[in-house]
């Protein structure tokens, strides 16, 4: 049975925060309004038109920069997914609580729990990928992110894992390992772990309230368990 894999751009939530209540058409239509009076003023007092007019570009460029943003989001967030059983889905439970990333050719590639994806951009052919900590290639991209934008898809990716790694694991195995890799540096290094704790990493949109569903979503291994004892 396929997975019910929807990309976070659909999941209302996440849209409603990425959108921010359409700050940029209330920012042009102030703009747009401030440029109307600067006009009107210009005639009996140049000066203060002058002003008017001027400080009418700034909520304009807010706009318009926010609007850029938007549209940013929109392209990063239409090509990562999660499946039913992610806590950021809005299905109740669900078998599956992979993350997956839409490849060049449309399909959505599964991400591997454990893996702390980066994204690579070859600057010669503006063909983007991304890896694991291996730098193994897990799927290709094409050539429709630039370097800033598959930055910011590599930091929700690795969100979204972080999540997927809660659901299936009752400790993060990579924070362990990180942990691991700490102590057994050279040296002393004056790093401050944040609290793992349940309920205390930080995740973009706001979205960690969705975690607290984990404990009323069920595996499908759980389901097929009790269908088993029944």
């Amino acid at each position: 049975m396929m997975n019910n894999t929807l990309p976070l751009w659909e999941i209302q939530e996440i849209r409603d925060e990425a959108v921010q209540n359409n700050i940029p058409i209330w920012a042009l239509i102030i703009g747009a309004l401030a440029a109307f009076v600067g006009l009107l003023i210009l005639p009996t007092n140049q000066f203060v038109g002058t002003l008017v007019i001027i400080a009418s570009f700034i909520p304009t460029v807010i706009g318009v920069t926010r609007f850029l943003e938007i549209r940013i989001n929109r392209k990063i967030l239409e090509h990562i997914g999660v499946d039913e059983g992610h806590p950021w889905h809005p299905a109740d439970e669900g078998e599956s609580t992979k993350t997956r990333v839409k490849d060049v050719l449309g399909r959505w590639v599964e991400i591997p729990l454990t893996a702390n994806i980066t994204f690579h951009l070859d600057h010669l052919t503006n063909e983007s990928s991304i890896k694991d900590e291996e730098d193994e290639e897990i799927l290709q991209l094409g050539t429709y992110l630039t370097e800033m934008e598959g930055e910011k898809m590599e930091f929700f990716i690795n969100q979204a894992l972080i999540l997927s790694r809660t659901q299936e694991f009752e400790q993060d195995p990579t924070l362990k390992d990180a942990r691991l890799r700490e102590m057994e540096a050279e040296g002393l290094l004056d790093r401050e772990w944040l609290d793992t704790s349940p309920g205390q990493v930080e995740i973009e949109f706001g979205q960690m309230s969705r975690a607290k569903e984990i404990l009323g979503k069920k595996k499908n291994t759980s389901h097929l368990a009790l269908d088993a004892e029944e």
